[in-house]
């Protein structure tokens, strides 16, 4: 054996431990210095982690000079699925929104996807003893036996009593209710059932073989993963407490309608990935506004197979599907018969019952970042002992990749010293490419979470003005950080106009242009480049317009045309036809000045009604054009009371009011709020009776 190939082999032991250590990292990684603590951070370290197990890997291939890799049953399908995955990427609504995930979301993006084949691949072709899956095996259900003990003393409050007065963020964060480091409930509870699979069967093969010591370890940790699960089941199962709210997702009905109308448009590759919050705004259905959750954008479906067919279109949905089969069939054998003592069985059973409980779970709700890693891991784990299986073969094959042929492991002959390079090359260019990226995204998003904090703790405007800028040169891309600088802008530009008042010098004339400029250049970089197709992004543009009402040239029809592009995007959400009127109303009682920062608008950009009455008649019809969309929608009939009002159209006014007092609580600033305003309303419209 040569130094290469001693070398080389090291580093595939190396690549099987760091295998084995994010086993065990991955559910327990959690970090509270980024905006979302668990799904974003479980990402990245996917993508951290894969990137450099596939560096390690392609320097492996220069050392022998060969490009090995294992064959499995689903290299046709997760081929087809990331080429669908790239293609829905590139044809998307809003391709920055695909590239890098939507904000707070992250899941699905065509990297991750790479990422996780990645995973896959790089570790059934490096695992080369059934020692090292054992491992990885001890090692995830370890981790998932602490998350369950961190779960089980959060649901009964232990952590409140230990760290109820701290001010460190981690340990704040344990207080919370329903908090797990696994992240979401169903993340949870699908992570609980995984690891509960490897521990039973492990547990009943050692009552068989009658070793107390295992039986004893295992007993424990499979029945404190059990009531864990349990525990977090409460959340779905009437009778059981739970701690917090049960989570919510759409109906059946309502994410037919919106994969339905999706591909009415987008049929092929759907409006891309990760928008399913886009699809959700534009095909809802007014019924939805008479539920709960009807202020709710909701960025995936109650199913992953909806979400798929709403975001990656027919062709995504197919490739999936094509996926899917053949787990199914390539399952039929191991879970045909009952799982036998040996050590290869012990595991390829559990983990092939695991890949097929997960698709079908799928069915009932949508992925995230945890279940996605989860169904990878655990389709890496199948394919690895199939390989190792002695006289196996027939699902999982180790191949030479060579000009001429894909030659057998076994085979001899000269090999080709180009491919390696051929091979490596692009493939490492695309690994650096996107670890850089991460790695600045990471970062971006770390100094965006520090604002926040800083916004929460009323710190100084500088520090939070600068940790936005930060955010924004580390990854310009995402449009939240955009909409938030801007509305940070302008906060700040009112804020010094409120405190210098008349007394206003040079200087603090010159700031607050100079933070009005900003505010509108980020508004407009948001809606007319990074994601036009955003209601949230036009709505914050309205709103920073409708903030510069004459100070900004043509404000009054900046923010007509924003409100009317946000309304288009989401014509179901009473909010934005209320901001509407609250826009007309404002030009109704007041007419500004005209600005003269800005660009002028152009004949394009819809006027505004010059007139009182044309203004007052405006916000009316917006105005009910919200209360038909949601009837008890309290904001809509007080807006709509101070038109009436503003008309003298006392009685109607009065009318409204009162509709407002019995949707509003009883007690509480809106409920005195409308009582006063209705009291000065009967009394003018005494007044009027009496005249």
């Amino acid at each position: 054996m040569n130094r290469n190939e001693i070398i080389a082999q090291k580093i595939s032991s190396a690549i099987t431990w760091i295998s084995i250590a994010f086993f065990f990292v991955l559910p327990l990684f959690m970090l509270p210095i980024t905006t979302e603590f668990n799904e974003y951070n479980k990402l990245v370290l996917l993508i951290g982690t894969t990137s450099v197990m596939l560096v390690l890997w392609i320097v492996s291939f220069l050392l022998r000079k060969k490009v090995v890799v294992s064959r499995t049953p689903f290299d046709i399908p997760l081929v087809l699925l990331l080429a669908a995955f790239l293609i829905s990427t590139w044809y998307s609504v809003s391709r920055y929104t695909s590239i890098f995930g939507s904000f707070n979301s992250w899941h699905w993006t065509a990297v991750e996807m790479f990422s996780l084949i990645v995973l896959f691949y790089v570790i059934v072709t490096n695992v080369d003893e059934m020692k090292k899956v054992w491992l990885m095996v001890i090692s995830f259900v370890s981790s998932v036996f602490v998350v369950a003990i961190v779960a089980i003393l959060g649901y009964f409050n232990v952590f409140d009593s230990l760290f109820s007065n701290t001010t460190n963020t981690f340990l704040g964060t344990l207080t919370v209710d329903g908090f797990s480091p696994a992240g979401a409930v169903n993340s949870t509870i699908v992570l609980f059932l995984v690891a509960l699979f490897f521990a039973i069967i492990l547990l009943f093969n050692e009552i068989k073989a009658k070793n107390t010591i295992a039986l004893g370890t295992l007993g424990l940790v499979t029945g404190v993963i059990g009531v864990a699960l349990v525990l977090w089941l409460g959340y779905y199962i009437p009778g059981i407490p739970s701690q917090g709210a049960t989570p919510i997702q759409p109906a059946f009905t309502t994410s037919w309608r919106i994969a339905s109308s999706a591909i009415r448009d987008y049929p092929w590759f759907g409006t891309g990935l990760s928008t399913y919050s886009t699809a959700y705004n534009a095909y809802r259905s007014a019924g939805i506004n008479g539920t709960d959750y009807w202020n709710v954008i909701f960025d995936r479906s109650g199913s992953e197979y909806m979400t798929l067919l709403t975001t990656a279109g027919v062709i995504g949905l197919i490739a999936f599907a094509t996926f899917v089969l053949r787990v199914v069939f390539a399952a039929r054998k191991v879970l045909a018969v009952s799982p036998a003592s040996d050590a290869i069985s012990r595991v390829k059973y559990p983990a092939a019952l695991a890949v097929v409980s997960l698709l079908v779970i799928y069915l009932f709700v949508s992925s995230t970042v945890l279940t996605s890693i989860l169904l990878f891991m655990m389709l890496a784990l199948w394919m690895s002992v199939e390989k190792l299986q002695s006289g196996s073969g027939e699902l999982v094959e180790e191949v030479e990749l060579s000009f001429s042929a894909i030659t057998g492991k076994n085979k001899e002959g000269s090999h080709s010293q180009l491919l390696p390079w051929i091979v490596s090359i692009p493939v490492l260019a695309i690994s650096i490419t996107i670890l850089f990226f991460t790695v600045q995204d990471f970062r971006s998003n770390v100094a965006y979470a520090t604002s926040l904090r800083l916004i929460a703790q009323n710190a100084p405007a500088s520090e939070i003005y600068n940790a936005q800028g930060k955010a924004i040169n580390l990854n310009g891309y995402r449009d939240a950080y955009h909409r938030g600088y801007a509305e940070t802008n302008i906060s700040f530009a009112n804020a010094i106009a409120q405190v210098r008042g008349e007394e206003l010098t040079d200087t603090d004339r010159s700031d607050i242009l100079t933070l009005i400029d900003e505010a509108i250049r980020q508004v407009r970089v948001t809606t007319e480049l990074l994601n036009p197709v955003s209601a949230a992004n036009w709505q914050v543009r309205a709103n920073v317009y409708r903030n510069l009402l004459g100070v900004a040239t043509g404000a009054d029809q900046w923010a007509l045309e924003s409100y009317l592009n946000a309304i288009n995007l989401a014509p179901s959400d009473p909010r934005l036809y209320v901001d509407l009127g609250g826009l007309y109303l404002t030009l109704a009682l007041s007419t500004p000045e005209e600005g003269t920062t800005g660009e002028a608008p152009g004949e394009n950009v819809p006027a505004t009604p010059t007139t009182r009455e044309d203004n007052l008649a405006r916000a009316e019809s917006v105005l009910l054009n919200a209360i038909n969309l949601k009837s008890d929608y309290a904001n809509a009939h007080y807006n709509l009371a101070a038109v009436y009002n503003a008309a003298e159209r006392y009685d109607l006014a009065k009318t409204e009011l009162e509709t407002v007092l019995r949707l509003v609580a009883n007690e509480g600033p809106e409920h005195d709020r409308a009582q006063q305003d209705l009291d000065v309303v009967n009394t003018r419209l005494s007044e009027t009776t009496q005249q």
